[in-house]
């Protein structure tokens, strides 16, 4: 099974109060800088963490381990664009998976592997050219919100008891609703800047994290 474990604490706590429901309600929510989930495949983990306004994760292949096992599953049909990145579009906007970079450390020094996105529907492949696989490799996306969330900053990430994975952050895209409402003046939704979370939902029979 996947274990996971957050790390690089970060100073103070969250609470979140979803809808009217207290029952819905965490308070002292502690904050960490990265979260690894372990043996998402045989051999490797998954490292994620925020980057300013940025969401990276990081594919660890440990030494001898078949990276050929490696699948992104996405909500819905990806593509691929000229530099590289994959695109998936929402009503909400694109969201980008920028080309990978992949490399091992060597002697201190980083070694770059290449790498590219193999698109089927809904899911992608990232295949890889020649690496040394008695060492360690790292694949290293990064996932932008093009417009979906226009100014957009990462600050924690957490997991549940099934493996879902929880970004939460602030973004000045349209305003969600399901948050307490005393004396609201209208239910119409304001383009303000508003915290947001987004699931990674993991799926134990595949293997795979779906936005």
């Amino acid at each position: 099974p996947v274990k996971f474990e957050p790390s690089s604490r970060l100073p103070g706590v969250s609470a979140y109060f979803l809808s009217n429901d207290p029952s819905k309600w965490l308070h002292s929510v502690p904050h960490y800088g990265k979260l690894t989930a372990r043996g998402v495949y045989d051999g490797i983990d998954a490292v994620y963490y925020g980057d300013g306004p940025r969401l990276e994760y990081d594919l660890i292949v440990r030494p001898g381990a078949d990276a050929n096992q490696i699948r992104l599953s996405f909500s819905l049909p990806v593509k691929t664009v000229r530099d590289g990145s994959l695109i998936m579009s929402t009503h909400s906007g694109e969201v980008v998976q920028t080309k990978p970079r992949v490399y091992q450390n060597v002697s201190g020094i980083q070694v770059e592997v290449e790498a590219a996105y193999e698109v089927d529907g809904h899911t992608a492949r990232i295949a890889l050219g020649r690496y040394d696989a008695s060492r360690e490799l790292v694949i290293d996306p990064v996932v932008l919100f093009a417009s979906a969330y226009p100014v957009a900053h990462v600050s924690s990430i957490a997991t549940d008891s099934n493996g879902d994975i929880y970004i939460a952050g602030v973004t000045s895209s349209k305003a969600g609703l399901d948050l307490p409402e005393l004396n609201m003046l209208s239910a119409t939704p304001r383009r303000i800047t508003s915290p947001f979370v987004s699931k990674l939902t993991f799926n134990p029979a595949t293997r795979t994290l779906s936005l």
